[in-house]
């Protein structure tokens, strides 16, 4: 991990406690579908939209050919962030009470992150890799067309 100059940690710090209270705000749409949340993270705070089943996303991007919403946070896993640094292409796709971890690889292809049961699943996974390897999944067919 690289290191940051201390007025960005203490600004992401800020950002996260920020997004954080907004999520948590929304009531009754916490750990929906998915268990506690430990991993480490970092946030920024692109506003916040809700889906009809009020499960709260934040930092969202739509890929402009196929369509596809990827989120950087969502209520689901409140304390769960996917780096844009790291991961500029990936994101949470939030189906009914359940969100999947993506990654938009070679602008073609969808490729899934992990199979999470729990949010802490998705924060180990984020820690230990990148963009990179989950796109390198591609090669080995487990990756979905989306052109």
């Amino acid at each position: 991990m690289r290191a940051r100059p201390l007025s960005a940690v203490a600004a992401t710090t800020t950002t996260l406690l920020a997004l954080t209270f907004v999520l948590t705000s929304a009531g009754g749409c916490l750990e929906v579908g998915l268990g506690p949340t430990d991993g480490g993270t970092t946030a920024s705070d692109a506003g916040t939209d809700a889906d009809a089943s009020g499960i709260q996303t934040a930092d969202c991007f739509q890929d402009k050919l196929s369509g596809i919403v990827l989120c950087r946070a969502t209520s689901l896993c409140p304390t769960v962030y996917v780096d844009e640094t790291l991961y500029p292409d990936c994101g949470f796709r939030v189906t009914g009470n359940t969100a999947q971890l993506l990654c938009l690889c070679n602008g073609e292809q969808l490729c899934p992150g992990v199979a999470a049961v729990r949010c802490t699943d998705f924060a180990t996974f984020l820690n230990q890799n990148s963009e990179l390897s989950v796109c390198s999944r591609v090669a080995d067919g487990l990756c979905s067309s989306i052109r």
